[in-house]
């Protein structure tokens, strides 16, 4: 049923302009109003005014070196984190606790201002999902710094070792003399 409010309009080439396709069948629809996407708040480095919104931070470019949009970055790989009761978040990885979805990348921000696309399940799984990553990094470098260690222990015990047996020859030689010279 139409109301008083609706207009009408023609699905003809004359109301859009011309044919765009030539001998091909075509339908019009209408849509009330535009699909909600979250937009591009800022670039790495930058301020992003998502107030009371989630921020997304993930790769700027994809593998063809194309500049990603919002569903294209969140495909790849991303930190996301809200503002916190302010209107802007620095689009940086210390707002996003470290995280980094691209390393050695550039990286931009989205805003869903809405918080239609996360919910706070979700939003809290990815933040243990990237602070879990830091300390497996963590605990891979402390591994490696306790190997390290332990080589460096081994040598310097192996190093006193010889010089304790030479030491110990050393005396058990001068013994021997001292006790035949009695």
């Amino acid at each position: 049923m139409r109301k008083e409010s609706e207009e009408w309009m023609s699905c003809t080439d004359a109301n859009f302009g011309g044919d765009p396709w030539p001998e091909q069948e075509k339908q019009c629809w209408c849509e009330n109003k535009p699909a909600y996407k979250p937009w591009k708040c800022a670039e790495e480095g930058e301020e992003c005014l998502c107030d009371q919104g989630w921020v997304i931070y993930g790769a700027k470019v994809g593998a063809d070196k194309k500049e990603l949009d919002f569903f294209g970055t969140i495909k790849l790989s991303m930190a996301i984190s809200g503002t916190h009761g302010k209107r802007t978040l620095q689009c940086e990885g210390s707002s996003f606790d470290g995280a980094d979805p691209a390393p050695d990348a550039d990286k931009a921000c989205f805003c869903d201002q809405k918080k239609q696309f996360f919910d706070k399940s979700f939003v809290s799984a990815t933040k243990t999902f990237w602070k879990s990553s830091q300390l497996e990094s963590q605990s891979e470098g402390e591994l490696k710094r306790t190997a390290e260690h332990s080589g460096e222990v081994l040598k310097v015990t192996k190093e006193k070792e010889s010089s304790a047996k030479e030491s110990t020859t050393a005396a058990g030689v001068e013994n021997d003399k001292a006790i035949a010279d009695i």
